[in-house]
């Protein structure tokens, strides 16, 4: 029995939630060193790795930060009022295409529009059609 990978490109989904360790909010220096250290123990295995760190607060970390604001003070009214929006992140971004892969597609193309790093996918993806990247910045529009 060989120990070689069977997949020479993978791609891993992170959320940002598993990135928080024991504390319940943010991100902890500890697991980024974590999961760094667990992902350079592939990469050693000549497997070319993609990663990508689960979605919305990427995209509009204000939401989720004022959300988390809210939540602390008790603002039910804030609350109801941001828990829309978070929905409609997923409704709307989320939703663009029919691929099992619009999550990662929808993500990077939405962090592309505001300019933050470009829509470049790794093949077998593609990044989305112009019409769909419109569809997007339209969306955008809608949740900021």
């Amino acid at each position: 029995m060989d120990n070689l990978p069977e997949f020479k490109r993978i791609l891993i989904k992170l959320s940002g939630e598993a990135l928080m360790g024991n504390q319940g909010f943010g991100i902890t220096p500890e697991m980024i060193h974590y999961v760094a250290e667990e992902i350079a123990k592939v990469a050693r295995l000549n497997v070319e790795i993609s990663v990508v760190v689960g979605g919305g607060a990427n995209m509009f970390p204000k939401l989720f930060v004022d959300l988390y604001e809210a939540s602390v003070s008790k603002d039910f009214e804030t609350i109801s009022k941001l828990r829309e929006k978070v929905l409609l992140l997923y409704e709307t971004i989320y939703q663009v295409g029919s691929s099992t892969s619009r999550f990662v597609k929808g993500t990077k193309c939405t962090l592309s529009a505001m300019g933050i790093c470009n829509d470049y996918m790794a093949p077998p993806l593609q990044r989305f059609s112009p019409s769909k990247r419109k569809q997007i910045e339209e969306y955008i529009g809608l949740i900021t």
